[in-house]
């Protein structure tokens, strides 16, 4: 499973390098950077839950999990950066 884990996770980080290239000239670097560390951040969620709750269902898949949460929060992100800063102007 560890094997899997890896090309899972890899495939995961490949479609949001995509996306952030997709979208770079409507984000800044320092956005995109706050996005890696709330990634990185909900990549050691799982892990750190796995360590500290006797959980069967964490203990198998907290790996996985990982990724897919670490995935999860850093599209938001970018998506949520996209659409702030592309906002109608409301002057008239």
């Amino acid at each position: 499973m560890s094997g899997e884990v890896l090309v899972w996770g890899a495939g995961l980080v490949v479609v949001a390098v995509g996306y952030v290239l997709k979208s770079r000239d409507q984000l800044s670097a320092r956005g995109v950077a706050w996005g890696l560390a709330l990634a990185i951040v909900g990549f050691l969620l799982p892990l750190v839950l796995n360590q500290l709750i006797n959980s069967d269902f964490l203990h198998r898949f907290h790996k996985p999990l990982a990724f897919v949460v670490a995935f999860v929060v850093f599209i938001a992100w970018i998506t949520s950066l996209k659409y702030r800063t592309h906002r109608p102007s409301s002057t008239a």
